[in-house]
């Protein structure tokens, strides 16, 4: 299940969002609680500006999730593009009171700041959790399109093989 919504993901990514939704879609029909393929299709209608469909598709995915921090920041995202910011700052402070007692992914902060178009908040937390393998230049690409390349040792890493960034 993880590889079907892994495909959506990376095939949204390399620029092929119809068929990379369609993938998360197939993958919710096989399992409708499974909770990231709904978080993706957030991530992914969020970049699309269908935002009340982001924020639907966040809430589902934190509820299946029962709170996880991934989608909570996924959640933040969807908020703070539909210009719910105050929201999307409660959840970021839900994820630092809830970093008190267990790891918190920095990726779910990446994300909320990204949504919240914090770019420097985003690359410091990309440093901290250095997440390469979740977020790299593509990524950045699809969120921040303003910025190429971040210059970040783990953007280093990504752009180090795609030096047209």
């Amino acid at each position: 299940m993880l590889d079907r919504a892994d495909g959506g993901w990376i095939t949204c990514e390399l620029g092929q969002e119809e068929a990379g939704k369609q993938q998360l879609q197939k993958t919710l029909e096989l399992d409708p609680n499974f909770p990231i393929p709904w978080a993706t299709l957030s991530l992914v209608h969020g970049y699309e500006g269908k935002l009340a469909e982001a924020v639907a598709e966040a809430q589902e995915a934190v509820r299946l999730s029962a709170g996880a921090p991934l989608t909570r920041g996924c959640l933040a995202h969807a908020l703070a593009k539909a210009g719910r910011q105050s929201e999307a700052l409660a959840i970021l402070d839900q994820l630092e009171e809830l970093s008190r007692q267990r790891h918190v992914p920095a990726i779910a902060r990446v994300l909320a700041f990204l949504g919240l178009g914090d770019h420097d908040r985003a690359i410091e937390w990309l440093e901290n959790g250095y997440c390469s393998a979740i977020v790299g230049c593509h990524t950045w690409r699809w969120y921040a399109p303003s910025l190429p390349c971040i210059p970040t040792r783990a953007s280093r890493i990504c752009c180090a093989a795609e030096p047209a960034l």
